[in-house]
């Protein structure tokens, strides 16, 4: 058993990793949107991560976008 400390860092270093890895994800997105800006797809990518990060109205946009180019939501 791992004593308390060593699992709070653990759990630490993993919520850091996932948020580091969201905001990667995210610039990789706007970058490939700007690349190629009806990319329906991506928006949608896009949208969750932003969801996911806690950008509402952000999401809302890429969402509407999204939907605009020809994204349908299954």
């Amino acid at each position: 058993m791992l004593p308390i400390g060593l699992l709070f860092f653990q759990r630490r270093y993993a919520f850091i990793w996932v948020y580091y890895m969201k905001q990667k994800a995210l610039s990789d997105y706007s970058e490939t949107i700007r690349l190629n800006p009806e990319c329906a797809l991506v928006y949608a990518y896009r949208s969750k991560v932003e969801s996911d990060l806690g950008m509402s109205k952000e999401a809302d946009t890429d969402y509407e976008r999204a939907v605009e180019f020809g994204w349908k939501p299954e």
